[in-house]
C-alpha cells in the first residue's frame, strides 16, 4: 500500500531586497531633487490659482453647526494669499496662516525639526481655535 502521509512544503525564507550601492546613491541624489520639484510645483499651483475671497458655501462642518469659525477657517485662502506675497490679506483670513504655510512646506523636508514644528503648530491651532470659539470678536 502506498504511503499517503501528507508532507507539507515549507516555503523558503524570503530575502528582502537590498539595493546595491549604486542604487542607494541614486536614491540619495534623487529624493531631495524630487522633494524640491514637488515643493516648487505646489508653490506654482498656489501662485497661479486664486480662490474666491468669499466662498459661495462653507465646507467647514463646525461653522455650519455653530456659526463660529474653527481654527482652520480661512486657512486655504490665506495659504494662497501667502504664496502670492499678500501677507496682510493672509493674516486677515487666518492669523496663523504663516504657521500653516510653514507646516505645509515642511512636508517636503526630512528633518527632526518637522515633528517639532507640527507639534507646536497643532498646539497653537488648538489655542487659537479656543480663542476664536469663545471670544469671536478677538
Amino acid at each position: 500500500m502506498p504511503d499517503t502521509a501528507v508532507t507539507s512544503a515549507v516555503p523558503a525564507p524570503v530575502r528582502w531586497y537590498r539595493p546595491g550601492p549604486a542604487i542607494s546613491r541614486l536614491r540619495t541624489v534623487r529624493a531631495p531633487a524630487l522633494r524640491i520639484a514637488a515643493a516648487i510645483a505646489l508653490l506654482l499651483l498656489l501662485w497661479f490659482y486664486t480662490p474666491p475671497a468669499e466662498p459661495r458655501f462653507r465646507l467647514c462642518g463646525f461653522h455650519w453647526l455653530t456659526g463660529r469659525p474653527c481654527p482652520l477657517c480661512g486657512m486655504t485662502r490665506a495659504v494662497f494669499a501667502l504664496a502670492k506675497g499678500h501677507v496682510r490679506q493672509a493674516l486677515g483670513f487666518n492669523a496663523l496662516s504663516p504657521l500653516g504655510f510653514a507646516m505645509l512646506f515642511s512636508l517636503f523636508w526630512d528633518s527632526s525639526q518637522r515633528g517639532r514644528l507640527w507639534s507646536a503648530g497643532i498646539k497653537a491651532l488648538a489655542a487659537y481655535g479656543a480663542l476664536r470659539i469663545f471670544f469671536p470678536g478677538a
